[in-house]
Parts: C-alpha cells; structure tokens; sequence
C-alpha cells in the first residue's frame, strides 16, 4: 500500500509524457514481474517485502486507480461522476472475487505459487487489453469528451472544446 500510494506523483508524470495506455501496460508488466518472482524464487522475508511490497505496489499505482481515474476525466465531462462510479464499482468487485479466485486456486492445485501465476496471467490479459482498446484521449480517434461540444473560434479553421452548458 505504501508504494501504491507513494506511486502517485510519478503516475501523474508519466501519464502526461507517455498517456494512460504505456502507464497501464508499465504497470501491469511490474506487476507480473513481480508475481513470477513471487510464485518462483522468493523464499525470504526481504525478498517478500521486495517483490511485494515494493515492485507489486509500484505496479498496482501506475495500473490501478490513477490511471484509470485519470482516463475518465479525459474522456468524460457530463456523465464523469457516473463513469467514475462504474470504475469503482469494477475496483471494488475485482477486490472482493480476487481472493475467493485465488484461494479456490490454491485449495484446486494444493499449491499457493498456482496463485501467483494466475496473478501473471491475469496481467498479461491486461497488458493485451490495454494494447488492443485503451485509446488515451477522444482526440486521439477524432472524438470530442462526452458533455463536450465544439466551438468555432475567429478563425474558422480553428476549433476549440468547451462544456455544455
């Protein structure tokens, strides 16, 4: 938790350098990393605080929340508060069905490194999910936010984005 949180300014960075999808794949890659490292090779309590604490939480900051949250209010305007209801809901579901998948997973196979690599797995699908459909602005596939309308400026060439009012 420590890390996730600790994450935030250099999310924040590297959203606006690099956009929502390279910082969701970046994430998503420290945290598979860090579970083939945990269902591999950590056999200590410092390698744990490692690869979990450190890596995991790194990866779960830059995948998770910041980045998604961050998402929503490029893409919406009028309806923020309810796609960022929706993103929460997903957060707060995957949480709760995380840990009864994974236990049903260890007490299945009878070994908890199972565990981890379901985790890598899962971060793969989400490594190719973000490859084939995040998009990090509306602009970027010549859409306007949602809630947004364009504006004809002096210059008739030029548009600008503003709010509905």
């Amino acid at each position: 938790m420590l890390f996730q949180g600790l994450s935030g300014p250099f999310v924040g960075r590297t959203i606006k350098k690099s956009g929502i999808k390279a910082t969701i794949i970046l994430g998503a890659i420290l945290v598979a990393v860090s579970s083939i490292l945990m269902g591999t090779i950590v056999g200590s309590a410092w390698q744990y605080l490692i690869c979990f604490g450190v890596i995991s939480g790194l990866g779960i900051g830059f995948s998770g929340m910041f980045s998604v949250q961050s998402g929503i209010t490029y893409w919406f305007r009028e309806r923020r508060a309810f796609a960022m209801s929706i993103a929460l809901t997903g957060a707060g579901l995957g949480g709760f069905t995380a840990g009864n998948v994974l236990n049903g997973i260890i007490t299945m196979t009878g070994d908890w490194r199972m565990a981890w690599h379901f985790i890598t797995l899962t971060c793969v699908v989400t490594v190719i999910i973000a490859l084939l459909f995040v998009v990090n602005r509306p602009e970027d596939l010549g859409q306007i936010p949602d809630g947004s309308i364009y504006e004809k400026t002096e210059n008739s060439s030029e548009k600008r984005l503003r709010p509905r009012i």
